[in-house]
């Protein structure tokens, strides 16, 4: 039992290594899930699952810097609040 470990462990590090978005990391998770109750694999898969939650925060963050340099740059387009409405 323990070479399937091993070989999970080596293969869930080598497909990490190539993800390079949130969708490809959880598919990744997803193709591993059966794995993920294994109490020597529980830690390797909480690791990537932090790096997915992270990769997932920088997207939001990258997403929200880009709405503000652009109301910046075009304030006029900006919608306003007044009164509890969007104008």
């Amino acid at each position: 039992m323990k070479e399937i470990e091993v070989v999970v462990e080596n293969l869930t590090n080598a497909v990490f290594d190539n993800v390079a978005n949130v969708e490809e990391g959880i598919e990744s998770l997803a193709a591993m899930y059966n794995y993920t109750k294994r109490k020597t694999l529980v830690s390797l898969f909480d690791a990537k699952t932090l790096l997915v939650y992270k990769m997932f925060s920088n997207e939001i963050l990258t997403a929200k810097q880009d709405i503000q340099n652009e109301a910046e740059l075009y304030p006029a387009l900006t919608p306003t609040l007044r009164e509890g409405h969007i104008c």
